[in-house]
């Protein structure tokens, strides 16, 4: 929430439209804003409910009401729990870094620390669908864009090919993946994304941080 409020254009994204911290995002401008300034804790400002069910767009979409607005400003203080003191919240970014187009890298950075951030295209049926089927492993079309939009890689997986509504004994590999647009969105915020073939450019651009306590 912390990066939502304080984190904006040119920043944590790249610019070119004034959407406060949206616009696709930029995993390099966020990186280097933790780093400089640090961002505190979930507990010292947590993401409020409507943001965790309509996602993080919302501070773009306009209308906002004072809750909203209220919760969109920038302030140097927990609003989790007040009793909580803001400099004893910051973590700060040691180091970030981009993985190279390998899926076992990938895989490897995941499983030894944590989830890693990464842009794919949008220019594709994939974020247009609200619902998704839990088994579904979406695959870029060929003509697909450029990478623009920001989302974690959690996971990994494999699922069993089904044809005509039986098992084929093939299976196919795939990324579980977040979005940031809010629970109800695609299977309660997550997706599944073809792994090892760079599907919508999921490989290609791969980065992880290094957080630190001062």
């Amino acid at each position: 929430m912390h990066l939502l409020q304080c984190c904006g254009r040119g920043d944590c994204n790249d610019g070119i439209v004034d959407f406060g911290a949206c616009a696709g995002g930029d995993p390099w401008g966020t990186w280097r804003y933790l780093t400089e300034h640090g961002v505190v804790t979930d507990r010292c400002k947590p993401y409020p409910d409507w943001v965790k069910w309509l996602g993080v767009n919302t501070f773009t979409d306009g209308g906002l009401d004072e809750e909203e607005e209220e919760a969109a400003v920038c302030r140097k203080q927990c609003t989790g729990n007040s009793s909580l003191d803001f400099e004893d919240e910051l973590y700060f970014g040691s180091s970030y870094d981009r993985l190279p187009v390998d899926e076992g890298t990938i895989r490897k950075e995941i499983f030894e620390r944590g989830p890693v951030v990464t842009h794919l295209s949008v220019n594709d049926p994939l974020l247009d669908t609200h619902d998704h089927d839990d088994k579904v492993i979406y695959r870029c079309p060929a003509d697909v864009g450029i990478a623009t939009h920001g989302v974690r890689l959690i996971g990994w997986g494999e699922e069993e090919v089904v044809v005509n509504g039986s098992t084929s004994g093939q299976t196919e590999k795939y990324w579980l993946a977040v979005n940031s647009w809010g629970r109800r969105w695609g299977n309660n915020g997550t997706f599944r994304i073809a792994r090892g073939v760079n599907s919508c450019h999921v490989e290609e651009f791969v980065s992880t941080v290094q957080i630190k306590k001062v």
